[in-house]
């Protein structure tokens, strides 16, 4: 099951690295991302908040991810934007983690799920992956997968994003994934929603 927000100390001060965007008609209703981590576990949890008056705030997991999910995206892996009644979080894969776009057409209201990036090792970097050779990193099939990133909505309401690249590692069939820091940011690549699911 997800956590419990009161067991985490979120929705409280202690959320940090915000992120805020508005939208609606007069940008009357606030949007804000934040990240809360647990002293215990070091597990960094992202919650989304929305309010249409600026003093009463409904704060929730974010929207339409998987259980196990909840832990996996810290304060540098996520975005938000809105543009008229689209918002729209982006979320960064990181060495582990698919890469995902949730979006709002009624300003938060309802929302739905975009995979941009299909991770093929979507699990935590202490899973041994013993059998899929297509995740193994080599000079002929080098692994990338989106860091940092910033996100728009253009006026047709399609979201855009623009990553840098980190660099995979995954030497031999049973080890770890992690990330080659010799090269960890190897490039800038640019994706839309309309270009469908991008993969290693």
């Amino acid at each position: 099951p997800n956590p419990d927000p009161e067991e985490i100390g979120a929705p409280s001060s202690d959320l940090t690295w915000p992120k805020i965007a508005t939208s609606g008609e007069n940008n009357s209703i606030i949007h804000v991302l934040g990240c809360s981590q647990d002293d215990d576990s070091k597990l960094s949890y992202l919650f989304y908040s929305r309010s249409t008056d600026g003093e009463n705030w409904t704060t929730t997991f974010v929207p339409t991810l998987q259980d196990w999910e909840h832990d996996g995206y810290t304060s540098d892996y996520y975005s938000l934007a809105a543009n008229g009644n689209t918002v729209a979080i982006l979320l960064t894969g990181t060495p582990w983690r698919h890469g995902y776009v949730i979006k709002s057409e009624d300003n938060g209201e309802t929302w739905k799920q975009i995979k941009y990036w299909d991770n093929p090792h979507p699990d935590s970097p202490e899973t041994p992956h013993e059998t899929d050779e297509s995740t193994l990193y080599g000079e002929d099939h080098p692994l990338y997968c989106p860091e940092t990133a910033s996100i728009a909505i253009d006026n047709n309401g399609i979201v855009h994003g623009v990553f840098s690249a980190w660099e995979v590692v995954h030497d031999e069939l049973g080890s770890s994934v992690g990330v080659y820091y010799g090269k960890s940011i190897d490039g800038i690549f640019y994706w839309n929603e309309t270009m469908g699911t991008l993969k290693a």
